[in-house]
């Protein structure tokens, strides 16, 4: 298990160019990647009333699935537990989920529920990383869309992931690159968008 902790902020497509052009990223080179994700759930929503995600994921490569947990969200900064395994394929493998350290009884939960497919995201996802003695960042701009059946909502939003160093680093950069652009903090999860396109 680990601890996803990251600072989510929605970007006009109109200040994309900026994004790429400030000074934090300008001289850096990122990697592009296309991900293709399906996010699971039963008839009776249990995983959507626990707040909780199941999702399958394919990078263009390889196949991974991840469980992510309630955790909390204020102001754009988001921590929750997530679980991560590499899969075969584009169907679930709940059992493998204990190689990431998920318990047995959450294991046998998820088991017994009746999971299907729900929604998709499909975006490219742009990366660049911020790192110095003390920090490393990964900052990721996500270009797409979430569809659930024939309704779809777009994706263009940045998300900062602290992966070494103090919370408050997130905050800093944050507060850069909203000196030079436009940019609203997000609650509102990729998972979270699609479960409002089925509502609607």
């Amino acid at each position: 298990m680990a601890t996803e902790i990251e600072l989510k902020l929605e970007i006009g497509p109109e200040q994309i160019l900026t994004l790429k052009n400030h000074p934090l990223l300008v001289t850096l080179v990122p990697s592009v990647i296309e991900l293709e994700n399906v996010y699971y759930d039963s008839d009776d929503r249990q995983l959507a009333t626990k707040k909780m995600g199941l999702r399958t994921r394919y990078d263009g490569q390889s196949w991974c699935q991840t469980l992510k947990s309630k955790g909390e969200a204020v102001d754009g900064l988001h921590l929750r537990d997530e679980w991560e395994t590499p899969i075969s394929g584009n169907a679930l493998e709940i059992s493998q989920l204990a190689e990431a350290g998920c318990n047995r009884q959450m294991i046998e939960w998820l088991t017994s529920l009746d999971l299907a497919p729900l929604f998709t995201t499909r975006f490219t996802r742009h990366c660049w990383n911020l790192v110095d003695e003390q920090t490393a960042i990964e900052l990721v701009l996500d270009l797409g869309e979430v569809t659930a059946g024939n309704n779809s909502t777009p994706i263009s939003e940045i998300e900062l992931e602290l992966k070494r160093g103090d919370v408050t680093a997130l905050q800093t950069v944050a507060r850069q690159l909203r000196a030079a652009i436009p940019l609203t903090p997000s609650d509102i999860s990729k998972a979270a968008r699609g479960y409002q396109l089925l509502a609607d």
